[in-house]
């Protein structure tokens, strides 16, 4: 059992930080596509507004709508970029921490002072 526990939980800092690149990455497609969703239905209801009685409305709520995607696709692009610098750098800490302990245990033949 404890052969399977090393195995989860050995190089853990390189497994936060590819976890850091897969969410960024997550995130990026999921704003992209959000926010090209979004402009498309704003596109619509600019096109489909007609000569009705609440034309301007709708035209007013899909330019609206075509501003928000770019909120969406701006937002959450850098939502995603910046919070991926976060976890990156925590998997980089524990990483380097690792080091340091390995090299303490080679130098001091596994006792510390």
């Amino acid at each position: 059992m404890k052969q399977k526990v090393d195995i989860f939980y050995s190089n853990i800092g390189g497994k936060i930080k590819l976890l850091a690149k897969i969410i960024a990455a997550l995130g990026v497609v999921a704003s992209v596509l959000g926010g090209g969703i979004t402009g498309i239905g704003g596109f619509f209801m600019i096109v489909t507004a007609g000569d009705s009685w609440n034309s301007d409305a709708q035209i007013a709520a899909g330019f609206g709508t075509i501003g928000l995607s770019f909120v969406y696709l701006i937002g959450g692009i850098l939502a995603s970029w910046i919070w991926s610098w976060f976890m990156y750098g925590f998997g980089e800490l524990i990483q380097k921490t690792c080091q340091i302990a390995e090299q303490g245990e080679n130098r001091n033949h596994g006792q510390f002072n």
